[in-house]
């Protein structure tokens, strides 16, 4: 079955982002030609699902007709070398387009063609002779496709095309169009491509054929770094003469490159090379480089590079002015967060649903209290309920549902699109950090013989916790952490729902961290010993300093739910204070204290206009308890009675 019409996910907020790419891509006129301007490599992070892919397909979709563009998955490539990489850049950037033509990589093409060259190195005239042979044979168009046929393999697999496609017929789209098999091409591949080699752009006045000897035999050598090094060199000078000389350099934006999932071992790798290269280049006061480098980051390549631009920038305030204001620290990484839906766009993606006698504002403030506005998973939920439109509206009975994609419910098929490919240990680990408020309560857990000891590393990777610009903790992405939650609550063994709670209350109660105790206190179940306290500090505080306390305990996750209507579950659980026994505050407090832990839990449902009414009616009812400030007790009452219609 199809994605409903919540895949409009793609689009919302990623508008503005193609723009912020088009802004950096652009040469301005100068006189009657055009200049291109230094460009960071621009960085989109966001945790898996929000939409970093998708953002890659618009930017396809506007570069398609109108300017030269490659696109890699480092992800779905595997282990590849860098080279190999950028071979398969300059075939995809060489693909005819529009008044562009094709861009040419003859120096880059020189380079890779004598790397794997059997050369007798111990014997340089020999070695010398073998290289000029070689590249004299390259005139001839069968040669070519035999140099091609020998590279063809790899750069299909980079690129995504099908292996079905026989090598010999894909290396004959590389010698009709990387190549250029005319005359003409062949006289630059041997003429502007072999000479390069000699100057390299740095007045070195070598001798070119040496110097291709000597690349030789650092590619055989293993010396990656400097073979990598050097070809990106003669890439991206082959990309200044194309914007220079040829009919690129009246165009009026950039070439672009796209790079999904650059957290890898070898993106990360490719990445930094290329902003090793531009740094030597502007130390060397060689020409900006014409092309717009954009990859996707979860977080582990943003955290490397660019910790000290925090806070990232968004896709609304993202550009050059933006990036001047930064200063230096932004000048070879510019990293922009990808912002999560708000209520308004998903209320739009369920109206899109075409639900039958239901309230659209209703079922979309549910699906976005549990997801937060996250793009892929707003989108997982909508889907099931899309698959079984009449109800109920309900957030755990959808992650009990069968997936519409037929693996698995729900549940399990969004814990495995926000997780990726974890081992069992470490999914073990992030179900005892997930009843961690924050990366900071989550510590308290790594102590000598805690429950995460030495796995802190394992656990506390960047792409999983967000958020937490300094000073502030970083958290896990709040819809991660919800169905992390989830499945700790059925967890049993040494480390299931009751002993990770108690571990972490007991640590913030030796901290005295009075917020972080009574949460973990109300997590366990411990409603009395919650509403006293809160009662007794209630007594000394002003109203706005004891709401920010109610504020952070009320925010507990619930083990269970009692399977009754949400008003009627959070009268049973403060049923307790209903006795004479108990001081007038607690008793007033009790029912505000289960009906607020109820309306503010993410699983609730859509059944909480009773809710809100009984919160409403709890504020009123300490209100006299309060000593100072007590206006905003009765203002968050008003905020109750206002929002229970809401949810009628």
């Amino acid at each position: 079955m199809a994605m409903p019409p919540g895949g409009r996910a793609r689009i919302f907020g990623r508008d503005r982002a193609v723009l912020v790419v088009q802004e950096f891509m652009e040469r301005p006129e100068q006189g009657r030609k055009r200049t291109t301007r230094e460009t960071p490599i621009l960085l989109f992070e966001g945790p898996r699902g929000s939409g970093k892919t998708a953002l890659l397909d618009c930017l396809g979709d506007f570069l398609e007709a109108n300017v030269p563009y490659a696109r890699v998955d480092f992800e779905a490539i595997g282990s590849v070398a860098g080279y190999e990489v950028l071979a398969a850049l300059a075939f995809e950037l060489n693909r005819k387009c529009g008044d562009y033509g094709r861009l040419g990589f003859p120096r880059f093409i020189i380079g890779r063609a004598v790397l794997e060259e059997k050369l007798d190195v111990k014997d340089h005239a020999r070695a010398y002779a073998q290289v000029k042979a070689r590249l004299e044979q390259y005139r001839n168009v069968a040669a070519l496709r035999g140099l091609v046929q020998r590279v063809a393999p790899p750069l299909q697999a980079i690129l995504g095309i099908p292996q079905q496609i026989p090598v010999p017929d894909f290396a004959g789209l590389l010698v009709d169009g990387l190549l250029a098999s005319g005359r003409r091409g062949r006289r630059l591949l041997l003429g502007a491509g072999q000479d390069w080699y000699g100057d390299q752009d740095l007045g070195l006045g070598r001798d070119p054929i040496d110097e291709l000897i000597r690349l030789n035999v650092r590619f055989q050598t293993d010396s990656r770094e400097m073979v990598d090094g050097l070809l990106m060199a003669a890439f991206l000078a082959d990309l200044r003469d194309n914007f220079e000389n040829r009919k690129a350099a009246r165009q009026p934006f950039t070439a672009a490159v796209l790079l999904d999932n650059a957290d890898t071992r070898d993106g990360q790798q490719f990445l930094l090379d290329l902003a090793r290269s531009r740094q030597d280049r502007v130390a060397d006061g060689r020409a900006a480089d014409p092309l717009m480098f954009v990859a996707t980051s979860r977080g582990l390549l943003t955290t490397r590079v660019a910790r000290n631009i925090r806070p990232y920038a968004r896709p609304d305030n993202a550009g050059r002015t933006d990036r001047r204001r930064r200063g230096p620290a932004a000048r070879w990484w510019y990293p922009v967060v990808l912002p999560n839906l708000d209520q308004s766009q998903v209320t739009t993606m369920v109206t899109g649903l075409g639900l039958q006698a239901a309230n659209d504002r209703r079922i979309a403030a549910m699906v976005y209290q549990f997801t937060g506005g996250h793009p892929g998973g707003t989108r997982r939920l909508l889907w099931a309920i899309a698959d079984e439109p009449d109800g109920p509206y309900d957030v755990r009975d959808l992650l009990d549902r069968p997936d519409p994609s037929g693996t698995g419910t729900v549940g399990e098929r969004l814990s495995a699109d926000l997780l990726g490919h974890r081992t069992q240990r470490e999914l073990d680990k992030l179900l005892i950090a997930a009843a961690a408020r924050h990366q900071d309560d989550a510590d308290r857990l790594t102590v000598p013989r805690g429950l995460l000891d030495s796995d802190a590393e394992t656990v506390h990777t960047p792409d999983l916790w967000g958020g937490g610009d300094p000073p502030e903790p970083a958290v896990l992405e709040p819809i991660l952490r919800r169905v992390l939650l989830r499945r700790l609550a059925t967890a049993d063994g040494a480390a299931d729902w009751s002993t990770v709670h108690q571990r972490l209350r007991v640590a913030a109660q030796a901290e005295k961290d009075e917020a972080g105790e009574l949460y973990h206190a109300l997590a366990l179940g411990d409603v009395p010993l919650v509403t006293r306290r809160l009662a007794h500090r209630l007594a000394g505080l002003d109203g706005e300093s004891w709401l920010e306390l109610l504020d952070a305990v009320v925010a507990a996750p619930r083990r269970t739910s009692g399977g009754t209507e949400p008003a009627e579950e959070a009268q049973a659980l403060a049923a307790w204070a209903d006795t004479e026994k108990e001081p007038p505050a607690v008793q007033a407090l009790a029912p505000l204290v289960t009906a607020l832990w109820l309306v503010t839990d993410p699983l609730t449902g859509v059944r909480r206009r009773d809710l809100h009414y009984d919160v409403a009616a709890g504020y009123d009812a300490i209100t006299r308890f309060c000593p100072r400030r007590r206006q905003a007790l009765r203002l968050r009452a008003q905020d109750h009675r206002n929002e229970a219609p809401l949810w009628d």
